[in-house]
């Protein structure tokens, strides 16, 4: 529905930067996702795409869909200094993504 349409996205999002957290840490302990496993890739935008294709996409990725999240990753520049917003930013739309956002 139009809700979870507009909200998932934005949660994900908040999930990157933040982390995940409970009210209750004894039930389930906070936790970061660990975008510095990515940090080798990062800087070779083809590697990278192919890497959350396979991880997020299950190989599915349209032709389209790479172009666009290409697009999108390329807006930072692939130095290390940048490496990572441009896979914060990768990950985020690969997961959003049409091909990465269905249930496989």
């Amino acid at each position: 529905n139009q809700l979870s349409a507009t909200t998932l996205p934005n949660r994900l999002w908040w999930f990157f930067q933040n982390g995940f957290h409970t009210a209750n840490p004894a039930v389930t302990p906070d936790f970061s996702l660990q975008f510095e496993l990515l940090r080798p890739i990062s800087v070779d935008t083809n590697e990278l795409v192919d890497h959350l294709n396979l991880i997020f996409c299950h190989g599915t990725l349209s032709p389209e869909g790479r172009s666009d999240l290409k697009a999108a990753i390329d807006f930072y520049a692939a130095t290390d200094p940048n490496w990572m917003a441009r896979t914060e930013l990768a990950v985020y739309i690969a997961l959003i993504s049409p091909d990465g956002a269905v249930l496989k």
